[in-house]
């Protein structure tokens, strides 16, 4: 049995009047159980996986501050569905072109391999500017004039 696609829908989820309800310690965890009882409401399926950066959006305010209001895109069959920040995808596309057209990533074995580069020589290496002080010794052997 193939699995059906349920295609790709864009949605702008508030939370802001569930995050009024929750303590202050809790409101970033309460979030993201309020993404996914949307997203299961909504897309009518029961496993509902968040994209790291969409987690990385939400926590980046600490526990206390999350977003108000988040747009996202759901896609995914009728086992899961993955709940994405719109322009991630356009992001994975435009990386994974640019490797292609620049010739970095090779397919070998079916696995992707990249070359590493390595840095330049004197890369990350600041040059300390020289003193024009006097050394200690050469300020104490002279003697002062009368």
């Amino acid at each position: 049995m193939a699995s059906e696609s349920v295609g790709e829908r864009v949605y702008t989820i508030p939370l802001r009047k569930d995050l009024l309800k929750a303590p202050k310690d809790m409101k970033t965890t309460r979030a993201v159980n309020c993404i996914r009882h949307f997203v299961t409401r909504h897309m009518k399926v029961d496993d509902v996986r968040l994209s790291p950066r969409l987690n990385d959006l939400l926590w980046a305010r600490g526990i206390s501050g999350p977003p108000s209001r988040v747009k996202v895109k759901v896609s995914g069959t009728r086992e899961f569905v993955t709940v994405r920040l719109p322009e991630e995808i356009v992001m994975e596309k435009k990386e994974e072109e640019k490797a292609a057209k620049s010739g970095i990533m090779q397919k070998v074995g079916g696995l992707k391999t990249g070359i590493v580069k390595q840095p330049r020589k004197g890369a990350g290496e600041a040059k300390k500017p020289e003193t024009t002080r006097p050394s200690v010794e050469t300020a104490s052997t002279e003697k002062p004039k009368q």
